[in-house]
């Protein structure tokens, strides 16, 4: 079944997907998005571990082969605002240095960008939805303008750690999180009740559903949830994307034509959009002349470490990502 065609159809309800939409869609444009989950709302969110899992499906859990296999899955969102309902909101800015690896350390490759390029608009997203933080003591920050909030308070878990870092000569400072610390656009302040991945439900931590979203729906976005992307659809000549294939709650299949289709599903699931959609003209997918579609993907990792103290930390006060940060030898000269 094809759908009346649109300005732009985006792929991935998530926080990249719905900023573009809501962009968009104050510019006039004609925008839908497909969302592969269901619909949420801010009242869905419950400030609890176990409540978590609702925003967190990940698929089928891949298991390595081998003498010693190893089974995990990714936790890449479930659900209208994708990821971004349940991030710990550690927003630190990439060093001048990310830029150019291949000069400065000779490996990997240097982007065709700069940090330069990409700083107005640093400044530009932590003024619109808010971020919390201490510039002058993040010495390790790049240029930027500073931020607007004060940085979040911390507990006794984030003093010991500090503690430890001095006495081994490291610095430290708050880290840059996209959390209120303060009444912020209407937003209220943080109440440091400990669980932001689990899915924020007082507002306080940024995501989708009280950020571009509901600019989104007022600028007249359609959203469909429960819509799986299949592939890619070209125009009859074969060198331009005319939509694209998707699946409904029913398992219908859908045809959604538009002047221009974004990809901003998981890392993992755009390049099996492309690579899905070979055709006659594409034999090895779309975009994929190189052959290097789903190579040298990664998503967002994270490591963890867990201790033992013989005071009480206050473990379950304040935020769930990261209190501080130390980039102390982040940077070498070579």
């Amino acid at each position: 079944m094809a759908n009346e065609k649109v300005d732009v159809v985006i792929v991935g309800g998530g926080a990249s997907g719905i900023l573009l939409a809501a962009k968009l869609g104050q510019a006039g444009k004609k925008v839908v998005i497909l969302e592969m989950g269901p619909p949420l709302a801010l009242d869905d969110l419950v400030s609890s571990q176990i409540w978590s899992r609702r925003l967190k499906w990940g698929g089928v859990p891949v298991v390595s082969e081998g003498k010693n296999p190893v089974a995990h899955n990714f936790q890449s969102g479930w659900g209208l605002g994708g990821a971004a309902m349940h991030q710990f909101a550690n927003w630190p800015r990439f060093h001048e240095e990310d830029f150019r690896v291949k000069t400065q350390y000779g490996r990997g490759l240097d982007w065709p960008i700069s940090y330069a390029d990409v700083r107005p608009y640093y400044d530009r997203i932590q003024k619109e939805v808010g971020l919390s933080g201490d510039h002058v003591a993040e010495v390790w920050r790049p240029a930027g303008d500073p931020y607007p909030m004060p940085p979040m308070k911390w507990f006794r878990q984030a003093e010991l750690l500090a503690e430890g870092f001095r006495k081994i000569g490291m610095r430290t400072a708050p880290m840059p999180v996209a959390i209120n610390s303060v009444p912020y656009n209407g937003r209220p302040a943080c109440i440091y009740d400990g669980w932001c991945e689990a899915g924020c439900p007082t507002g306080a931590l940024v995501n989708p559903q009280v950020t571009y979203l509901p600019i989104a729906r007022k600028a007249g976005v359609e959203i469909r949830t429960h819509a799986y992307v299949t592939r890619v659809l070209v125009n009859a000549k074969g060198d331009r994307a005319a939509g694209v294939e998707y699946y409904d709650k029913a398992k219908q299949r859908q045809e959604q034509h538009a002047d221009v289709v974004v990809l901003s599903a998981f890392s993992a699931s755009n390049p099996r959009i492309l690579l899905n959609s070979a055709n006659d003209r594409h034999p090895k997918g779309l975009a994929n002349s190189s052959g290097r579609v789903g190579q040298y993907v990664t998503a967002h990792i994270t490591f963890s470490a867990f201790a033992m103290f013989e005071e009480n930390t206050e473990n379950h006060m304040g935020t769930s990502g990261a209190f501080g940060m130390s980039q102390d030898g982040y940077v070498k000269d070579s």
